[in-house]
């Protein structure tokens, strides 16, 4: 991830989306059989949601930040800081 160097850790609870039915196909491929497929607005066949992704990432992200904004908090109680978690999932993944 740009900018964070050695820093950046992949959480292995938040790497894997099941993509069902579509799971090692190309979107070019499932194009071809699914003209105009969008993965955020048609899914995956027999896969995850797009809610449920999101509400898992949601899941998983929340208490971080909290956490983090806490430890923030105490170590520098004149910043504040502000981070819109429907930022993060995108406004739930629909627009």
């Amino acid at each position: 991830m740009a900018g964070f160097g050695g820093q950046a850790k992949i959480d292995p609870d938040l790497q894997e989306w099941d993509d069902g039915q579509y799971e090692g196909r190309r979107t070019a491929d499932i194009r071809q059989a699914r003209p105009g497929w969008d993965l955020f607005r048609d899914g995956c066949p027999g896969g995850e949601s797009v809610e449920a992704v999101a509400r898992s990432v949601r899941d998983l992200l929340v208490p971080r930040w909290l956490k983090t904004d806490m430890t923030d908090a105490q170590a520098n109680p004149k910043q504040v800081y502000d981070l819109s978690m429907e930022f993060l999932i995108g406004c739930s993944l629909t627009n």
